[in-house]
């Protein structure tokens, strides 16, 4: 019994790592380079599917303002990982009312996927002393309360200029 259980806790130790994915980090550079969009927009609904066999959820966001890429139409859908009870661990939600700045990855099917399992998610709330638009990121958590709408705008087109990928569509 004792073999038994001693050789369970071994293949548990080796077969877990095999269930995990890993996400290598990517700073908001990178995202906006990686991106084939950089766009603003509001979520409005989302609803879980089956896609490529696996438990997803499909999220409907209207498009405020494309500030990179080219995208003609005024609502994206996005594919996020998970649905229903099945949750992907790390993966960052859209929520019902909520603005963001987003950068996406165009599938062929004509949807997208957010850049970096889910890093180019950034939450675009209004300053509660000045009203100004500001953006929330992994690094601006750590270091400052956000950069603004107007400085996200700017870094992602320069960004993208020195990478050689287009810059904005008006």
């Amino acid at each position: 019994m004792k073999r038994l259980i001693l050789a369970a806790m071994a293949i548990s130790l080796i077969a877990t790592p095999l269930l995990a994915t890993t996400v290598i980090y990517m700073d908001f550079d990178e995202q906006a380079i990686d991106a084939d969009i950089a766009m603003v927009g509001t979520f409005i609904k989302s609803e879980p599917i089956k896609w490529r066999g696996y438990p997803c959820t499909k999220v409907y966001v209207s498009v405020d303002e494309i500030i990179a890429g080219t995208f003609s139409g005024t609502e994206v859908m996005i594919i996020e990982p998970g649905a229903g009870n099945f949750q992907m661990v790390g993966a960052r939600h859209l929520r019902k009312g909520e603005t963001y700045l987003l950068f996406l990855e165009k599938l062929p099917e004509g949807l997208y996927r957010i850049v970096g399992f889910n890093q180019g998610v950034h939450q675009v709330t209004a300053e509660k002393a000045t009203a100004r638009k500001v953006i929330t990121t992994r690094e601006t958590r750590k270091l400052s309360p956000g950069m603004t709408l107007d400085e996200a705008r700017k870094r992602i087109r320069a960004v993208r200029e020195r990478a050689g990928k287009n810059g904005a569509q008006q």
